[in-house]
């Protein structure tokens, strides 16, 4: 499902893996956010189509319970985004989505600085676009802390030149659900003041999780209803292909929205380039 959000720009994303799409889209305008990962694989599909992408966001930094944001980006990405237009978002990741270090990361204010010192140094060093924070398995309790962090790292990142955004997790309902894993979702993961983050970034990233998972009982990851019939109903596809591409796509143009992101360089289906052409 893909949630509405609030921003400074409106911005639809789409986390997917492995996209085909159907035919040429209109995407005149269209941010285009792919993410990257330091894998040969993930290296070859962003050489090979550069040209097609507005915004790389590499998932190379790492921010631990002190503070510290560790990590670096291959400098051939670096030169190659630059040398081709490309805007670098990197994402800086809360180490191991360790729930208790995170929490001592947000309660303590000289650490939250530190940090936020040196993603301001890094977009400074390296010319990046911005930063984009994927920080998850937030408690409920932490919710105000990671609020204020995220503002404070907006106000100094904006002061620098730089832009923001934040990979969050969508909510659909104020009540957590039926079953415990629905109660887990509501204290660890649907935990961000969506309003509040959307005043002070630049854009959001909603990342559509899975529809079934080992959690839940067996399902497609993202289905949809084929054109077939198997006994009078309807047969469930397990895997995103250009169906679900092509309605998630045109789910953003409806809504007027900014663009999507796609979660990952490399294992994507090579059809999808072919669908969204040059940008």
């Amino acid at each position: 499902m893909l949630a509405t959000l609030a921003a400074r720009t409106p911005f639809a994303v789409l986390t997917m893996l492995c996209l085909i799409g159907p035919g040429m889209l209109s995407a005149q305008g269209v941010e285009r956010l792919f993410y990257y990962v330091d894998r040969e694989d993930s290296y070859r599909s962003l050489v090979a189509h550069i040209d097609q992408i507005t915004v790389l966001g590499p998932q190379v930094y790492t921010v631990d319970s002190l503070g510290i944001v560790y990590g670096s980006l291959d400098r051939r990405v670096i030169e190659l985004a630059k040398a081709r237009g490309v805007k670098l978002m990197p994402l800086v990741v809360n180490e191991g989505f360790n729930q208790p270090a995170l929490r001592r990361l947000l309660a303590d204010t000289a650490a939250r600085a530190r940090a936020i010192t040196s993603l301001v140094e890094l977009c400074r060093r390296n010319g990046y676009w911005g930063i984009q924070f994927d920080v998850e398995n937030i408690n409920v309790q932490d919710r105000d802390r990671f609020t204020a962090w995220f503002t404070d790292a907006a106000r100094a990142l904006h002061a620098g030149g730089f832009t923001i955004s934040a990979a969050i997790v969508h909510q659909t309902d104020d009540l957590a659900g039926p079953t415990a894993y629905h109660r887990f979702l509501a204290d660890s993961w649907r935990t961000f003041d969506l309003a509040a983050l959307g005043r002070v970034a630049d854009f959001l990233s909603v990342m559509s999780y899975d529809q079934h998972t080992r959690r839940t009982p067996p399902g497609p990851v993202a289905g949809m209803p084929s054109d077939s019939f198997s006994g009078g109903t309807f047969e469930w596809l397990f895997l995103e292909n250009a169906r679900s591409f092509a309605a998630k796509t045109a789910l953003g143009r409806e809504k007027k929205l900014r663009g999507f992101s796609a979660w990952v360089l490399g294992p994507e289906d090579p059809a999808i380039w072919d669908a969204l052409g040059k940008r």
